[in-house]
């Protein structure tokens, strides 16, 4: 038989818990991301993860600044594994942008002049 505390995380408690933050929560990963496709994603994603993790909710808490702390954990982890791949640039491409690099400045034949 469920109790009041397995009954408080279900599908439909979620929904009334975290669905009216949606707008802000999106706004935030606007803000976060600067993309409006990449803000959706991450929203998708902090979803996501706020529904697996739901029954760590505690009821009665702050459902706002509970699924602002997973969007910021969320956009923080993607931010460092993005970071910790190279970006990969075909061998045609580099060689083109190494032909259309501009020449050296000119340098002074001899150093500095010295005053004495």
């Amino acid at each position: 038989m469920p109790t009041d505390s397995m009954s408080s995380h279900t599908p439909e408690a979620f929904a009334a818990v975290a669905l009216v933050h949606y707008a802000a929560v999106y706004r935030a990963a606007q803000h976060l991301t600067r993309d409006p496709s990449t803000a959706q994603d991450l929203v998708q994603d902090t979803y996501l993860r706020a529904y697996r993790f739901f029954h760590r909710f505690q009821p009665g808490t702050h459902a706002r600044a509970w699924l602002f702390t997973i969007l910021r954990h969320t956009h923080i982890n993607g931010y460092r594994k993005r970071s910790r791949h190279p970006v990969w640039v075909e061998v045609a491409q580099a060689e083109s942008l190494g032909a259309e690099s501009p020449p050296a400045p000119a340098g002074r034949s001899q150093g500095p002049s010295r005053r004495g």
